[in-house]
């Protein structure tokens, strides 16, 4: 701060003064000075401290009123980030529940589609093992008939043999007719045999040690004529022709 000297002083003179309230005692004894000796208005203790305590006060207010936001934004912030974590964890474990769900749905299905099967399975099994019983159960009355028809077979051929006629000792000649020698022969028995009584003939498989026999199939039983006329040997006098 510069103080304006008085005009008699040279302007080359002029003195720099401190903003020092108490002036140096110095300035008192210049007497080209010309100050005078004063002191600044100094407030009082009891307004300043008042003045301090409600700026403190405010101070305080203010940093609590931040403090609080700055706790209520970070509470938020917090609150916010949590909020999106447990969103998109929540979101994947829901994704991952629907998965398992249809998954299990789908299993639920195959399953269902197999115990049908199973069932249809079952039952058509069921229906054919019905169906064998009831076969068996006919096999039993074809094997009683085969039975049957097993024995009457056996009698017909044992019938059938009664009605054969072997003759023995018969010279074998060749281009032989054996209907006409049997005709022959039955005339000599004197019991005729016609070509139409004669079912069959032929000559059985040859024996080097003796002839081959002959048998012939009739349609009479020439055995019970045989056993009536009793005769004990059969003869004959054909000569093959």
């Amino acid at each position: 701060m510069q103080r304006t000297p008085p005009p008699t002083t040279p302007p080359a003179q002029r003195l720099k003064y401190s903003s020092n309230p108490e002036l140096p005692e110095t300035c008192g004894t210049d007497d080209n000075t010309f100050v005078s000796l004063r002191k600044r208005k100094q407030p009082d203790d009891k307004n300043i401290k008042a003045v301090l305590e409600f700026v403190e006060q405010k101070i305080n207010d203010q940093l609590s009123s931040w403090k609080l936001r700055l706790d209520i934004t970070i509470a938020e912030s917090i609150r916010n980030s949590i909020d999106t974590v447990i969103d998109r964890e929540l979101k994947k474990i829901s994704a991952t529940i629907s998965n398992s769900f249809k998954e299990l749905g789908d299993r639920l299905d195959t399953i269902d589609k197999s115990l049908f099967y199973t069932m249809e399975r079952q039952d058509s099994i069921k229906t054919r093992l019905t169906q064998v019983e009831s076969q068996l159960r006919s096999n039993d009355d074809v094997t009683s008939q085969i039975n049957l028809l097993q024995d009457k077979i056996d009698a017909m051929e044992q019938q059938a043999r009664l009605y054969n006629v072997e003759i023995a000792n018969l010279p074998e000649r060749r281009d032989e007719n054996l209907l006409s020698i049997i005709e022959k022969i039955g005339c000599v028995i004197k019991h005729p045999v016609s070509k139409s009584d004669i079912v069959s003939a032929h000559r059985v498989p040859y024996d080097q040690s003796t002839f081959r026999s002959k048998v012939f199939a009739s349609k009479k039983c020439y055995y019970k004529i045989y056993n009536e006329n009793n005769p004990r040997q059969l003869h004959h006098g054909s000569t093959g022709k």
